[in-house]
């Protein structure tokens, strides 16, 4: 798709939702983006290029999608605090059963706290087809869980193929 002015259109008719990627030719070191496409609505794509997050606008259903990536962010960023540590313990020449007994319980109770977060906040937007998309940020530990959360008409209306397809 060509990019002018730093802004690009691409349009596509869906019979059912699917997943996207996007990778910029021009900025390699950039992440690939993940989204969702869905019949029916309209998503507005943008990124600062000197930066390397990008934010999803557009119809609610896309707001709702970025505000979970928010979401999904803050639930991440202690573990880049925790890895953080990690690197200054392995630089200051501890062993790694040394380093493992101090981030050791606190990755456990990292990782606890996590979960709680997450299921109770795909608990309150459990209705909304947008959560259909936090399949995939669960992993396949979650996945028995997530699965009953999505409310029923998230899991059996415009969105469950896509679903289905993050859990294969």
């Amino acid at each position: 798709i060509p990019v002018r002015n730093g802004k690009f259109k691409f349009k596509a008719k869906l019979d059912v939702s699917t997943t996207g990627w996007m990778k910029l030719k021009s900025r390699p070191g950039m992440p690939d983006a993940y989204f969702p496409f869905v019949p029916g609505e309209e998503a507005i794509f943008s990124c600062k290029m000197s930066y390397s997050r990008f934010r999803l606008d557009g119809t609610q259903f896309y707001k709702d999608h970025q505000r979970n990536n928010d979401f999904m962010d803050f639930l991440y960023a202690p573990y880049d605090s925790l890895k953080a540590e990690n690197d200054r313990l392995e630089e200051m020449g501890l062993t790694q059963n040394q380093i493992d007994s101090i981030v050791a319980p606190k990755r456990k109770a990292l990782k606890e706290r996590t979960f709680d977060l997450f299921f109770a906040y795909l608990k309150e937007h459990a209705h909304e087809d947008a959560s259909a998309s936090l399949v995939n940020f669960g992993g396949p530990l979650m996945v028995d869980s997530i699965v009953g959360m999505p409310a029923p008409e998230v899991r059996n209306g415009r969105m469950k193929e896509s679903i289905e397809r993050s859990l294969r």
